[in-house]
Order: structure tokens, then sequence, then C-alpha cells
């Protein structure tokens, strides 16, 4: 009995070999073998694809995460022809809500100058959630144009040109804004003018004197003087003017005029005449 169960285990154990042989032989199946997918980690690089204007060279925005504020990110490589508007917008619709701030770090100009060479930009976020979505999908995102989003600022002769000649059109509310500024200073000038010449028509000035022009129909009121106190303007008194005489026009009127400029010479003659022979009359002749 007991050779019978040795002999029975042997086999057992070749059939188990054998199945193990035929088992190594086969082609291993791939499908019963599949490699879980990596997730994205959030705090790598990310890149967002763009372009100045469409059909030209494909640019790259670097994105990363900072470490110290979850709900903020850093990015990298930004050019001086895309102002912070441009780049907040382009972030925004990848990202799919508004970034709270966006402020310069860094640059690469050796004048120091924020405004030039390559950028480094802080965009801060309401939740961690959003930068953690937009690290996730913005490298399969797809390229996007700058110009779609802000207006880029083309540095040639060509470009001046033609920002020269936008600033010469200004917006309709800045016109009005300008021209309500000017009318209120004029209106304030033409106040104050006129609150002087009340003044100059009412208070004498530093000699005494009261500026009156034709200008004036109000009345000047009166100036209380002290007992004793004598001025030039107490002692003036309304002169009527003297009437020119008419010009004569009318061939009478000028024979009438010669006839009297003739009676009128006659008298002076005759006046003078009789002055000379009174002072021939009356002069004493002394020859010692």
């Amino acid at each position: 009995m007991a050779k019978m169960s040795l002999k029975k285990d042997t086999t057992e154990i070749k059939k188990v070999k054998r199945q193990l042989k035929k088992k190594k032989n086969q082609p291993m199946n791939s499908n019963l073998f599949v490699e879980p997918k990596a997730e994205p980690c959030c705090d790598h690089l990310a890149v967002l694809k763009y372009t100045i204007f469409p059909k030209l060279v494909e640019r790259q925005l670097i994105l990363k995460r900072i470490a110290q504020e979850e709900n903020s990110i850093n990015i990298a490589n930004v050019p001086s022809l895309l102002d912070l508007d441009t780049i907040s917008a382009m972030v925004a619709h990848v990202a799919k809500a508004e970034p709270k701030e966006t402020e310069i770090l860094k640059t690469t100009a050796a004048n120091g100058d924020l405004e030039q060479g390559h950028r480094i930009l802080k965009m801060s976020f309401e939740s961690p959630s959003i930068v953690t979505e937009l690290l996730k999908k913005v490298n399969d995102f797809g390229v996007l144009c700058a110009a779609d989003f802000g207006r880029p600022k083309l540095r040639g002769v060509y470009s001046e040109l033609c920002e020269q000649y936008r600033d010469l059109f200004k917006p309709t509310e800045e016109m009005q804004k300008g021209v309500e500024e000017y009318v209120s200073q004029y209106d304030k000038q033409i106040a104050e003018e006129r609150r002087l010449a009340r003044l100059g028509h009412t208070q004498p000035d530093e000699e005494g004197w009261i500026t009156v022009t034709k200008a004036s129909r109000k009345k000047a009121r009166a100036i209380k003087l002290k007992a004793g106190e004598n001025t030039i303007i107490g002692s003036l008194k309304n002169q009527s003017k003297k009437k020119e005489p008419a010009v004569p026009f009318y061939s009478f009127q000028i024979k009438q005029s010669k006839l009297e400029k003739m009676e009128e010479l006659q008298a002076k003659f005759e006046d003078d005449k009789k002055r000379i022979a009174n002072a021939k009359a009356n002069r004493k002749f002394n020859p010692t």
C-alpha cells in the first residue's frame, strides 16, 4: 500500500511539472498585466503654448505652483510683448476662473525695467483647487493666440506709427471728461473776474481810486468815511458833457457858418483895436 501511494504522489508531481513547463512555453497575455496610468502630478512644471499672431512661431509659458502658497503660481518666460491683462486673460481662459491678483516679480532687463525683457509673474487664485485643475489640463489644452486676448506690443517703426495714430483718437468718455473740466475751469475764471470787477466798482484800491467803466450798470455802494477824512472821491461832481457843434451839411448852413465866423473875427478885431487904443491913451511918456 505504501508503494502505491508513493507512485500516485510521483505521478501527480510529474503532471504539475508538465503543466508548469507548458505555461512557461505559452506566450504571456498582455491583457492580464496592465500597468496603471500615472496620475499627473500637480507640483511639476506645466507649459502653456501660445503664439503672438496666427501662423507664427509657437512660444511657451512655464507654470509652477508656489510651495508656500498653494493658491498661487509662478509664470516664467513672459515676454515684454504681452502685458498683464493679456496673460491674465489667457490663463483665465484655460482655468475657467479669473485670477485674483497678478504682479511682476523679476525681469531679465539689465536696467531693471519691469516693462522690458523676459519676466516672471506671480498669479493668485481664490482656491488651491483652481491651481490644481489648471496644472492638470494646461499641457493638453492646445495652442492659444495672444492677439485674441489683447493687443501685443510689437517693436518697430510701423508699430510705433500705428500707436501714435491710435493715440490721436481719444475715447468718447475721455473727451467728454476733458470738455467738462475745461468748461468748469472757464466758469470759475469768469466768476472770479466778475467778483473782482464788483470789488473794483465798490471798493477803492490802495491809492484810494475806484475803477469806473461803462459796463458797471449797478450803482456803487456808499463808502463810510471817518470824521475829518478827506478823499478825492467825495469832491467829484457829475459834469455834463459838452455838446459838440453840429457840422454843417447843407449849402445854406455852410454860408451861415461862414458869416458867423466872419462876424466873430470882426468883433474880435474891433475888441483888439479898442484895447490897443486904450493902451496908447493910458501910456505916459517919460523921457527921463
